[in-house]
């Protein structure tokens, strides 16, 4: 278990790291979704588009950065799903654990029949191995012997954890092993022993936070010389289990608007302006606003055509994005709504199950304008003949 003075610690920074990745995701969902409009104004220049498409991919970094914050923090959006883990780890070697431990490493994976699914995020699940997968491919340079194994584990009794039914994933190296010095800091953001540029020191802070989420655990064993053993518990799943580790299939083509009219409601300006600018390229006629107040004055104007709301859900005033649901499905019952967030937080989390799903969909900072796009089009459905 993590000492409960380190633990103590790692909440302090999980708040902290939290607060600063909502902010980098409202200044990320603005240059995401501004390169591309720049491209398609530059689309002639060949030198402007490779400009663009490395800043893109720094952008994309820049996100996936964040993502791993939210996850030391505990809040990102987790989906946890029952997940047959023998199945999983038989998928993952044959391509994405195999090639992340590289050809110098003996791989060796050993799930009994009888293990029992666990209930987890399937995306989150396997970064979290491939991050550990990763750092002890690095504690083995000259190559070595990498073990996954997978036990059953009833707790009756524990510090941390509440009493249930568990699943106790091993992944043990044979490398260099940590000092104890190492060893205490190992699950902290951005604490590395890899040189400047081989690693954002993120990973064992993702895991950390992902196996808190996920109401398991995660526990380090190392000593020098003596390589390095971790223990990821995680919750069983009283499901049978759903699909195993896939790739998420890419997003197609931004499906158009049809004229329909959108309600968005944003109180950063930056964004405000650049997603105008998106919906109305797609074809939608775009109303908005800063604040909840300025909606709900469109939102009970009879005379104003509406037919999608989409709002932020961190924003000043009286009424946050959650406030503007209730009261937009008092005014307009039928009218399909999007919230945003770039930080779901507990509270936040507690919101949104409360809330009625018909026609309410959830998008995270930053979001892809694809996917906002095909999202539109779902919530929307096909064109009115009118």
């Amino acid at each position: 278990m993590v000492p409960m003075v380190l633990g103590q610690k790692l909440e302090a920074m999980g708040r902290l790291t939290g607060g600063v990745a909502h902010d980098f995701n409202n200044l990320l969902a603005v240059v995401l979704n501004a390169l591309p409009q720049l491209g398609e104004l530059s689309r002639d220049n060949a030198e402007a588009a490779d400009l663009i498409r490395d800043a893109e991919r720094a952008a994309r970094r820049g996100a996936r950065l964040t993502e791993s914050l939210l996850a030391f923090s505990r809040t990102q959006r987790l989906k946890p799903v029952s997940v047959d883990l023998a199945a999983a780890l038989t998928e993952m070697q044959a391509g994405l654990l195999r090639a992340a431990v590289g050809k110098r490493v003996e791989l060796a994976i050993d799930v009994a029949d009888d293990v029992w699914p666990v209930l987890a995020d399937v995306d989150q699940l396997c970064a979290a191995l491939l991050n550990l997968v990763a750092n002890a491919r690095h504690a083995m340079p000259s190559g070595g012997m990498l073990a996954i194994a997978a036990v059953n584990r009833s707790v009756a009794q524990h510090s941390e954890l509440p009493p249930g039914d568990y699943v106790e994933l091993l992944i043990e190296d044979n490398g260099v092993g940590m000092p104890e010095e190492v060893l205490e800091h190992a699950f902290e953001p951005f604490y590395t022993t890899k040189s400047v540029g081989e690693g954002s020191g993120l990973g064992l802070s993702m895991v950390y936070g992902f196996a808190r989420q996920s109401r398991g655990d995660v526990q380090l064993e190392s000593r020098p010389g003596a390589g390095t053993r971790v223990h990821l518990l995680l919750p069983r799943a009283a499901s049978a289990p759903g699909r195993a580790l896939v790739a998420t299939e890419p997003p197609g083509p931004a499906p158009k608007g049809h004229g329909e009219h959108i309600l968005l409601v944003e109180d950063e300006p930056e964004l405000r302006r650049v997603v105008i600018r998106l919906l109305s390229k797609l074809g939608y006629h775009v109303r908005h606003a800063a604040d909840a107040d300025r909606a709900l004055t469109l939102l009970a104007d009879a005379n104003e055509r509406l037919d999608l709301l989409v709002t932020d859900v961190v924003m000043p005033g009286r009424l946050d994005g959650f406030g503007l649901v209730q009261r937009a499905r008092e005014l307009r019952p039928e009218l399909p709504i999007v919230l945003v967030s770039g930080f779901p937080d507990a509270q936040q989390e507690s919101a949104w199950q409360a809330l009625p799903k018909e026609r309410l969909a959830f998008v995270k900072k930053p979001f892809d304008s694809t996917r906002l796009a095909q999202l539109l089009r779902q919530l929307l459905g096909p064109p009115s003949k009118d």
